[in-house]
This record gives structure tokens, sequence and C-alpha cells, in this order.
């Protein structure tokens, strides 16, 4: 009886807030999504109008990639048509003139890269990271290698 005042209070202010928690996960649109990751030691701004035409350049031209639209198709099946590929890109830096981007998967934890692509804006020549061999590659020479199955 000496305690009752204190579970009391307890089991009103437990009651109290059960109905208060907030689900604060967003859920990401459909389309695919682009994160625009500032380097380091980017060369000078680029100004907005032309930061979204790079990205939208980037995002067409990752998508006229065949592994990309497969991995595109696999995430909307495996997400029941809520998600899409994302691109995390960095800018050009000094010693890099090329943007990066990682392609992945967006998950409520983290963000899992497929690929890593390089673009660069002079040329638009595309390359990618060979997760076996370490080496930046071309497309076509990275279709080539023995590894290329593995990471489909």
């Amino acid at each position: 009886m000496k305690h009752l005042p204190i579970i009391s209070f307890t089991l009103i202010v437990l009651m109290g807030s059960c109905g208060q928690v907030e689900d604060k996960t967003a859920v990401a649109p459909k389309t695919d999504s682009i994160v625009l990751v500032k380097a380091k030691d980017t060369l000078s701004s680029m100004n907005k109008h032309s930061d979204t035409l790079t990205k939208k350049f980037i995002e067409d031209t990752l998508m006229t990639i065949k592994e990309v639209k497969q991995k595109n198709d696999f995430i909307d099946s495996l997400t029941n048509h809520k998600h899409g590929i994302s691109f995390m890109i960095d800018k050009p830096n000094i010693e890099n003139k090329a943007y990066y981007i990682a392609v992945g998967y967006n998950k409520k934890l983290r963000f899992e890269t497929f690929y890593n692509f390089y673009i660069n804006p002079t040329n638009k020549q595309i390359t990618i990271d060979d997760a076996f061999s370490g080496e930046r590659l071309t497309l076509d020479a990275w279709r080539k290698t023995e590894n290329y199955s593995l990471g489909k």
C-alpha cells in the first residue's frame, strides 16, 4: 500500500506516452533520387542552374546503362514499386576531373553501393571501378572482365 501512489504514477506516465510515438522515417519517392555530396576540395562552385543540369545529365546518362536499369528494376520490384535506384554524386576535385557517382539502393539504415562510376564532364567519358581488380575501366573493358558476371 505504501508504494501504490508511486506505481500508479509510473503506470499513468507510461500509458500516457504510448500514443505519442511518432514515426519519423521518410518514405523515399519512387523516382530515382540524387544526392549531391560536396567534395572537400571542389573546383569553383557551380551555380544552381548548371548544377541541376549536371545532375540531370548524370541521371539520364547512367539510366541508359543496362546494368543500372536492371538494378533499378530489381529495387522497384523488391520495394513493391516504392523506390528506385539512387545516386550519390561527388563534384570533381583538383586531383580528379570527373564526377564520382555511387549507384545503389538507399535503404532505411544505410546506402548499399552497387557500382562506382566516374563521368568526365569535358569528354563525357564514363568509367567504372572494378571491384575485383581495383582499376578504373571503361564500360566495354569492364564487361569483358572474367569477374563481370559476379558484379551484376
